[in-house]
Order: structure tokens, then C-alpha cells, then sequence
């Protein structure tokens, strides 16, 4: 059913793309605007995104999980995304991980929770910078929804942030009766109750400050850069301030339970920020594009390569014996 209700929402927002965008303009700059030349430069910007997201993902983790492991997780979380519906490449990560680490499920989930939580308040920081502090050729007036959004999910993360770190105890105690009502009662103490009380110790300035720092400095030095490289590769003229928008935009379409790399709603999300800073809408399908289809190779094969790879490690003691 969630799968259904993802690829529904997916197709409504490419029909209504389709519908309000004129494609064959994008088409038209792409064939008039291509340099191949810039394409040289983001293999290097996709190799430090998978560096970072491992480093951030082996501090978060712990020690118990090695370099090479971590980055592997990366790839598997990275290119499972883009091929999984609802950002299930992560949970692909957290298996990998529990079996190179051996960590219980539950810490490796609130890890993740963790990572999310960081993720969610850096694409709002990010909002926040583009639109404010590097210095916005746009109206307050144009940039209203943005801010909105900004304010709104901002809002939403801290508030989630204090109910777990302040009402652990009040949160175990609600559940409590509902697992016993459906007979789950080992369940919620064997895996519930260790996840909010290491989400509880986890969600610390102490522990999040540095994985923090490296995911705004991905994003204000490697993702946006990236973003400017495929731009110009397709012919779209796009500022460093305007890559911070648009990534913001595509950030929080992703957040929409959509398809498997938030097709359609991925696109929608930067289209609709080409249209508030004034630019064709053409534009922002033609970039969108591009970048989707740029990180679907540099991520998906990796990943579905190594998959195979892992799967058939594990087969093989089978076929000997």
C-alpha cells in the first residue's frame, strides 16, 4: 500500500509537470547550452559526497564499524535511495552495518534517527543561508514560502528533538500498553525501549555537533558545487546563492514519501524554485533532471554492483559445502 500511494504521488507530480512546464524549451536549451567539459568534474564531487556521508556515518556509528565498511554503507545508502522507494537505501545501510559492526538494531536505528534529525536542521540552516545571509536578489515578498517552509520545518525538528530527549520516559510508559494490547510485549522491551533511550543520549550538542559541521560543509562546498557543474553541463546559468535554493528545494522534496529517488517530487520541488526566483520553469525541469539522472549513475550501479558482490559472498560457502 505505501508503495502505491509513493508511486501515485510520484505520477500526479510528473503529470502536473508535464502539464505546466514546456519541456520542449528545456529540450531546446539542453541542445543549445550542453558543455560536456563540466562533466569531468562531477565524478569528483560525487567520491566526496560518498566520503563524507561515510566519515559522518563510522562517527555516528562508532568505532566499531571500519573506514572501508562505513563507505561501502555510504554507497549502499546512497545508490539503495535512488533505486528504493521512501529513502529505503537507508535501512539497506543499517543491515550492512549491523553485520560488519555487530550493533544492536536498535542503536544502529537511532543513529539513523540521529542522522535525520542533523540532516533535516542543516537543509533548513541551508534555507536560511541562501536566502538571508549570502545575500538574496529577491524580495522577502517572493521568498515568502520559503520562509514558511523554513520556519515551519525548523520548528517541527526542534519540537521533535525536545518530546524524545525530555519525555523519553513519558513516550515508554504510553507505548507500553499499546504493545501489550497486540501481544508485542518482548518486542517493545528488547527493541523499542533501547532505541528511545540511545536516541535520548545520542540526540546531545556534544555527540551531533561535529557529523553536524560535516553535513553543512557538504552541503555549502560539495553538493551545491555540483549543482553548479551540472547547471552549466546543461546550459542553465546558475549562481552559488541560487544553488543553495535549489538545493534546499530539492532537499525538501525528497522529504515527500514519493517514488524511488523522489522522482517527480524531486523535480517538482526545483521547478516550483526556478518559478519563485523568477526563472523559466523549463529551467528548473532541465537542471533537476540532469542532476537526478547524473547521481542515478554515479550511485545506483555502484551500489547494485557491490550488492551483488555481498550476495554472492554469501551464497558461495553454501555452493562449496
Amino acid at each position: 500500500m505505501q508503495l502505491l500511494i509513493a508511486s501515485a504521488i510520484s505520477l500526479l507530480s510528473i503529470f502536473l509537470l508535464m502539464r505546466a512546464v514546456d519541456w520542449r524549451h528545456a529540450v531546446e536549451i539542453f541542445h543549445q547550452g550542453v558543455s560536456v567539459r563540466w562533466l569531468a568534474l562531477f565524478p569528483i564531487a560525487a567520491i566526496c559526497i560518498v566520503v563524507l556521508c561515510g566519515l559522518r556515518w563510522r562517527m555516528l556509528v562508532g568505532s566499531k564499524l571500519n573506514n572501508g565498511a562505513a563507505f561501502i554503507a555510504a554507497i549502499l545508502g546512497l545508490g539503495g535511495n535512488m533505486l528504493l522507494p521512501a529513502r529505503g537505501g537507508d535501512l539497506v545501510r543499517a543491515h550492512y552495518t549491523q553485520e560488519k559492526a555487530k550493533i544492536p538494531y536498535s542503536s544502529i536505528i537511532s543513529r539513523l534517527l540521529v542522522e535525520k534529525v542533523i540532516d533535516l536542521s542543516t537543509v533548513f540552516a541551508l534555507g536560511m543561508i541562501g536566502i538571508f545571509v549570502v545575500g538574496s536578489p529577491y524580495s522577502i515578498h517572493d521568498s515568502g514560502v520559503l520562509v514558511w517552509a523554513i520556519v515551519i520545518g525548523g520548528g517541527s525538528t526542534a519540537f521533535l528533538v525536545i518530546v524524545l530527549v525530555r519525555f523519553q520516559s513519558a513516550i515508554v510508559s504510553m507505548l507500553q500498553p499499546l504493545f501489550r494490547l497486540v501481544r508485542r510485549p518482548h518486542f517493545f522491551e528488547k527493541y523499542v525501549v533501547p532505541l528511545l533511550s540511545d536516541a535520548k543520549q545520542s540526540l546531545s550538542f556534544s555527540f551531533m555537533t561535529v557529523p553536524a559541521l560535516i553535513t553543512l560543509g557538504m552541503w555549502l562546498f560539495v553538493y551545491s558545487p555540483a549543482y553548479i557543474v551540472v547547471a552549466n553541463f546543461t546550459g542553465v546559468a546558475l549562481t552559488y546563492q541560487e544553488a543553495l535554493l535549489v538545493l534546499f528545494a530539492g532537499a525538501l522534496g525528497l522529504m515527500v514519501p514519493a517514488a524511488p529517488s523522489g522522482i517527480g517530487t524531486y523535480h517538482a520541488s526545483v521547478v516550483s524554485v526556478f518559478t519563485l526566483m523568477g526563472r523559466p520553469a523549463s529551467e528548473g525541469l532541465l537542471l533537476a533532471t540532469a542532476v537526478h539522472f547524473l547521481f542515478f549513475l554515479v550511485y545506483a550501479i555502484p551500489a547494485l554492483l557491490m550488492f551483488g558482490c555481498i550476495s554472492a559472498a554469501r551464497m558461495l560457502p553454501r555452493n562449496i559445502e
